[in-house]
């Protein structure tokens, strides 16, 4: 059990499937609402919703969100601070994912980046078709796993950097898998998302000293050809 009588906290997977899920931004996700595919896999990693009634898709459980929280500005209710909300998930996500001595650990950083590795393969691979017809990656959810480590990620990298040794090793060596998911292709080609890639390989420049010189020219690389050869229609905006 938790602590001074608690409910125990719910495993490391579970806890940031739905912290990844509530990250989630609606101007990112389909005006028409995700694809059945994409609802039960985002349900699955949501877990079991506080609802007295059935969640059949995620669009549904969108509309209660929103009516709950309509209900809150309505009564003048102090839980509607999402921002707040978001910041103390961070909070929590840094306190319980430390620098841990193995990436398996089943806990800690390295544990961190293996399931938000898994969260931007499926992103990056599990593109539906839009109402249009074409191929279209998942760029919400891309974005949702990124914000979910960006801030842990520097946090724990500067409090492993003193005094550095086998703590940083458990730091880096994660770091760069992440990096390496991050950086693979995706279904088809998205402004948004390769934007937001940028942002993110921008964000991990504080680990770059650590790697080697050929892990920064990939990624260097990866900007250039990006800038450079963008389709022409849907071109990064810079």
């Amino acid at each position: 059990g938790g602590r001074g009588g608690a409910p125990p906290r719910p495993a490391l997977e579970q806890l940031l499937g739905t912290l990844f899920v509530h990250s989630l931004k609606n101007e990112l996700m389909p005006a028409e609402g995700p694809a059945s595919d994409r609802s039960e896999w985002l349900l699955r990693c949501l877990g079991a919703p506080s609802c007295s009634v059935p969640v059949p898709t995620f669009q549904v459980w969108c509309q209660f969100e929103a009516q709950t929280l309509a209900f809150d500005l309505r009564e003048g209710s102090d839980a509607v601070d999402v921002g707040a909300v978001k910041v103390k998930s961070f909070e929590l996500v840094r306190e319980i994912c430390p620098p841990s001595a193995s990436p398996q650990d089943p806990e800690g950083f390295g544990s961190l980046c293996r399931i938000a590795s898994l969260f931007v393969g499926r992103a990056l691979t599990a593109g539906g078709t839009s109402a249009a017809g074409t191929c279209q990656v998942w760029v919400a959810e891309f974005d949702a796993a990124l914000s979910l480590i960006e801030r842990t990620a520097t946090a724990v990298l500067k409090a492993s950097e003193k005094p550095a040794g086998e703590q940083l090793k458990g730091v880096l060596e994660p770091a760069l898998a992440f990096l390496q998911q991050v950086t693979m292709p995706a279904v088809s080609f998205s402004g948004t998302l390769e934007h937001r890639r940028m942002e993110f390989l921008s964000h991990w420049a504080v680990f770059y000293k650590h790697f080697d010189s050929d892990v920064v020219g990939q990624v260097l690389q990866r900007l250039i050809h990006v800038i450079e050869s963008p389709p022409a229609e849907d071109a990064v905006k810079l």
